[in-house]
């Protein structure tokens, strides 16, 4: 794991792997005093980024390590030239609704017609083009923890 950015006495590190299908998983950790207070888990295939899974501790709750998490994610699509996130969320967890239209992503009203498969909603974030990342994740690859 790579420490890519420190900030509010937390510190987030970074992973990536490449299964047999082309596609690449990428986490990335919060970690404060040696214990993960939260989480994120994306995969890249070609120009296409997918959000898998986002989760912060209840004790480290609205410290804006859910956004600083998602704003990671972004950063690393923009690198990678890759201007829109889609994923999935379950309606039914407390607040992520919210949370994600706080955080710019387009959560429809209601469950779309095509998403009868599952308890799961879609949603979706185009990226500004003209804003560069943040993280240079070019380098990150150098900085071991």
């Amino acid at each position: 794991m790579k420490e890519i950015l420190r900030n509010q006495s937390f510190a987030y590190t970074f992973t990536k792997d490449y299964n047999d299908t082309d596609v690449c998983l990428v986490r990335c950790f919060a970690v404060r005093d040696g214990e993960d207070a939260g989480y994120i888990s994306f995969e890249q295939q070609y120009k296409k980024m997918k959000l898998r899974k986002i989760f912060v501790k209840p004790t480290y709750r609205k410290m804006y390590i859910g956004q600083t998490l998602l704003s990671i994610m972004e950063d690393y699509a923009k690198s990678h030239g890759i201007y829109r996130i889609e994923g999935k969320f379950f309606p039914s967890v407390e607040g992520a609704r919210t949370f994600y239209n706080k955080c710019g992503y387009f959560v429809p009203n209601e469950k779309q017609d095509w998403e009868t498969y599952d308890d799961t909603w879609t949603l979706s974030k185009d990226l500004d083009r003209n804003l560069r990342p943040k993280i240079n994740f070019n380098s990150v690859q150098e900085r071991e923890l």
